[in-house]
């Protein structure tokens, strides 16, 4: 009989050998990074492994040397960036963005179907300004009624 560890055992050092920061450091390409605007001082020569807790979620990860040389190099970041998020992290904050922006077009196209009818806007507002005239004048003739005329008073 074999003894081979079961699955649980495998996921459980897999975990643990993806958490441990591999000692593999990659050179790089100075001349693919996108200008900063420097004398230079700030550029990499190697790119180790970074650990780093995702600002989300709390959890700890490790920025490869392999992500950072794609992040520098072929997606041109700024020298001056790291990583702050978990992959699960990214994805659920890139759908909340993709979301809210298509509320905002969603809105922006209801918006714009709308017409604005500058005929029906003047009589609204001329039938407002009517009802206001009325109710005023129905606030007067109130307080005349209410009035206790002077030769009244002194009876």
């Amino acid at each position: 009989m074999k003894n081979t560890p079961s699955r649980k055992q495998l996921r459980t050092e897999q975990k643990a050998a993806r958490k441990q920061p591999c000692a593999q450091r990659l050179p790089a390409d100075i001349s693919r990074l996108v200008p900063n605007n420097s004398y230079g001082a700030a550029c990499k020569q190697f790119y180790e492994p970074v650990p780093f807790r995702c600002m989300d979620c709390g959890k700890e990860e490790i920025w490869t040397a392999r992500q950072q040389k794609w992040w520098y190099e072929d997606c041109q970041g700024s020298i001056y960036s790291t990583a702050t998020r978990c992959l699960p992290c990214r994805i659920a904050r890139r759908q909340k963005l993709a979301e809210q922006r298509q509320r905002t077009q969603d809105g922006l196209a209801r918006k714009a179907a709308r017409t604005f009818d500058v005929q029906a806007f003047k009589q609204e507002k001329q039938r407002r300004a009517q009802l206001r005239r009325q109710w005023r004048a129905q606030q007067k003739a109130r307080q005349k009624a209410l009035e206790i005329p002077a030769s009244d008073a002194r009876g």
